[in-house]
């Protein structure tokens, strides 16, 4: 992949932390040219400071106006999306105390409805649960896992906690893509109960 990324038409180490990120991706993967797919980004929406310090050429209250503009599609992160086949995710985040904290809280609830939406199915038989453990009750791996990105914006709300937004959005986000695909509605969960090649 590092062999790669230096064949490339730019100069070597150009893009800083993004050719460490591929690397990476690609190392989890086992391919040198990895895709992501279904792919999510998060904007988490709030205020970091940089109106007060002068640093931003726009007041706050455009941050609200940004926010209005990502839910309604029509902001350059909602085209971009469009064209990688991406989920946009907006949080209204207030103030990122813990900024690292949070992006591991959006990244985690993904992968826990993705896994949920995909494999989240638990039996009973005789009164017993029968899946006893993550080899019985599947959870997705890294390699299985589709790219996130996370954008934290600030806002001048009250503090308060994250909490797990970026998990109840991903189930029906996947269910519309596959009826986006293939015009054909899915109304129970998990995904694994269905041959989804049949379905297109």
């Amino acid at each position: 992949a590092r062999l790669r990324q230096d064949q490339l038409t730019k100069p070597q180490g150009s893009l800083g932390e993004l050719e460490n990120l591929s690397n990476q991706i690609a190392g989890i993967t086992g391919q040198t040219c990895p895709e992501a797919s279904p792919a999510t980004i998060i904007v988490a929406a709030a205020s970091h400071g940089v109106c007060e310090e002068g640093v931003s050429a726009y007041p706050a209250e455009v941050t609200a106006q940004m926010v209005l503009n990502f839910l309604h599609g029509n902001a350059a992160i909602n085209v971009l999306a469009r064209n990688a086949g991406a989920e946009v995710v907006v949080v209204d985040a207030g103030y990122a105390v813990s900024p690292d904290g949070m992006v591991a809280q959006m990244e985690s609830g993904v992968v826990y409805g993705l896994s949920a939406a995909l494999h989240g199915e638990i039996n009973i038989e005789q009164g017993q649960v029968v899946e006893g453990n993550f080899d019985t009750y599947s959870a997705l791996r890294m390699n299985e896992m589709p790219v996130i990105e996370t954008h934290i914006i600030n806002s001048l709300e009250a503090w308060g906690g994250a909490g797990e937004p970026g998990t109840p959005g991903i189930a029906p986000a996947l269910t519309n893509a596959i009826f986006a695909a293939t015009g054909k509605r899915i109304r129970e969960l998990p995904l694994s109960r269905f041959e989804l090649d049949s379905l297109a």
